[in-house]
């Protein structure tokens, strides 16, 4: 499971911050460090670059943040985008040498 996800270009860290969302159904910061066992402002740098790219997401309960792994499908998602992009990028070189 873990190379599949590096195929999704999740690093190591990223991939033990994903897992234990997934499995705790979301955590703050500390107890996510905890979890993993990567310090807090760490945990902080991975969170961001996963919710960055939309794998996690988060919502401010009190003073603090809750963060929480998406829906697993979200991976099938983002290669159905991908798909449909480069099927537009394929079709647009092809005009593109009929027209040369």
């Amino acid at each position: 499971m873990e190379e599949m996800l590096k195929q999704f270009n999740f690093t190591q860290p990223e991939i033990l911050v994903y897992l234990a969302l997934l499995k705790s159904g979301g955590a703050t910061v500390s107890k996510l460090a905890v979890a993993t066992h990567l310090k807090r402002t760490s945990c902080q740098e991975y969170i961001r670059s996963l919710e960055e790219r939309g794998f996690i997401n988060s919502s401010k309960i009190g003073n603090k943040f809750f963060y929480q792994a998406e829906d697993p499908d979200k991976f099938r998602q983002m290669v159905h985008e991908r798909v449909y992009v480069v099927d537009r990028l394929l079709d647009t070189l092809r005009e593109k040498i009929q027209e040369e």
